[in-house]
């Protein structure tokens, strides 16, 4: 769906929208960068405007911590990836989140709160690769979930881009 009003139907009375529909870094190896821009970009703008258009109150944008890229690495020290850090796209994955995210920053009003979360690795994996991520770059599924429940009910004053990680 990408046109504003195909929708509004599905929004009547919808106090908030998770937006977690994308293709994901797996996908880079299946999906040309075109349909990335297309699915993660492109069909969120419809999806921003209509909710706002409809009275939605609230708007999530499921993002990743992928987006900080080149960013993360250094080859002289540890690199802390808080939200003080730049994101630096690595691939289309990282350059559509970032467009993505940018959108919701556009659309942010007091009436309209938009934020993204950007979350870690969280790919179902075998146990002891999962242990290994979780100790630096992975999160928990249950935790993305609690993330989002709680930023329902946050008290955002301007648009917001949140890690959410291990």
């Amino acid at each position: 769906i990408t046109r504003i009003d195909d929708w509004r139907p599905h929004l009547h009375n919808v106090d908030a929208v998770i937006h977690f529909a994308a293709l994901h870094a797996p996908h880079r190896e299946t999906h040309s960068a075109d349909e990335f821009r297309r699915t993660n970009v492109a069909a969120t703008k419809p999806l921003l405007d209509a909710a706002r258009d409809a009275g939605v109150k609230r708007f999530l944008l499921a993002s990743s911590t992928s987006v900080y890229g080149k960013a993360m690495r250094s080859k002289s020290a540890a690199v802390w990836v808080t939200e003080a850090l730049q994101p630096d796209a690595e691939d289309i994955y990282d350059e559509t989140k970032l467009a993505a995210e940018q959108l919701c920053c556009d659309a942010f009003l007091p009436s309209f709160t938009t934020a993204a979360l950007r979350f870690s690795r969280s790919f179902p994996e075998p146990l002891p690769l999962m242990a290994l991520y979780r100790l630096y770059r992975g999160v928990d599924a249950r935790d993305v979930a609690q993330a989002f429940s709680l930023s329902l009910k946050a008290a955002f004053t301007r648009f917001e881009a949140i890690n959410i990680s291990g």
